[in-house]
């Protein structure tokens, strides 16, 4: 049961990170945490009560590993993702270093849902005042924000935790993206693809902010990374991994708590401004 249940924890966030990208349906899982429920902001207190429990014993690796495998009903993108994760979660200190990092990451998670309405937001009025789909200025940050009560966005009808991140285009009605197909120059929608959404400005130079652009489109076309715990590889990209990247090949690290993955919400933090909030 608590093999399963921490196989179905790990597997619920690591392979969620940014499952706005993939797609894979929560129906896909089985498991006790797992099943037809939406994974969302209201139980991620259980979520990490679960995981403070599962962190007084170590815990081997590959039965972890091999509990991903048993919960999934058959070999999908989901699959994959778990195959490369073996490799990574190699020893119970590697485990514990990763259930410790989704704690402090659905903390935080936790803490901006519960001040949404609070948040502190130098609002760019040429944002809130454009009749247009798209949003942002170059260089601009967008994350999809959690958001259960909109069925528009796939992340949650799919059960993901983090949503999805993007980076706006020196072309603002374009934005950089990883999607199922890999690195996209896709079509900047933001506005209305998504009613929950957070656009964040990173606090540097315009040259900083044109290298970053420059190394994103050097990567147009690389394909999806499956193992959210590997940040730093550069032939394959998951979304906030790809904007993470962009940015510090600049010298600008924006993963706030410099864990081995990088979540979408990791970017909010005192290096970047928020200047357009969309949705309750």
């Amino acid at each position: 049961m608590k093999k399963n249940l921490v196989a179905s924890l790990i597997l619920a966030v690591l392979i969620s990170v940014n499952l706005s990208c993939l797609n894979v349906s929560a129906a896909s899982l089985s498991g006790d945490f797992l099943g037809s429920d939406y994974i969302t902001a209201r139980n991620m207190q259980s979520i990490i009560n679960d995981l403070k429990k599962s962190l007084k014993s170590p815990i081997e690796a590959y039965e972890i590993v091999k509990g991903l495998s048993d919960i999934l009903k058959s070999p999908t993108t989901t699959y994959k993702a778990v195959k490369e994760l073996a490799d990574v979660l190699k020893s119970p200190k590697t485990t514990r270093e990763v259930a410790e990092e989704l704690i402090d990451t659905l903390k935080f998670q936790i803490d901006i849902e519960k001040n949404w309405d609070n948040l502190k937001v130098e609002k760019d009025m040429d944002l809130y005042n454009s009749p247009g789909r798209y949003v942002g200025k170059p260089g601009d940050i967008l994350i999809a924000a959690v958001d259960p009560d909109n069925p528009d966005i796939e992340a949650i009808k799919m059960g993901s935790l983090t949503s999805h991140a993007a980076m706006v285009d020196k072309d603002p009605q374009k934005v950089l993206e990883v999607m199922p197909g890999g690195i996209q120059n896709a079509e900047n929608d933001w506005k209305t693809r998504y009613k929950k959404i957070l656009v964040l400005r990173p606090k540097t130079n315009e040259g900083t902010i044109k290298g970053a652009i420059e190394y994103g489109h050097s990567k147009l076309g690389l394909p999806f990374n499956f193992n959210f715990l590997d940040k730093t590889r550069t032939d394959k990209f998951y979304c906030s991994q790809y904007v993470w990247r962009c940015f510090i090949e600049k010298g600008l690290d924006l993963d706030r708590n410099g864990g081995k993955a990088v979540a979408p919400y990791d970017f909010i933090s005192d290096k970047v401004t928020i200047v357009y909030k969309q949705g309750r």
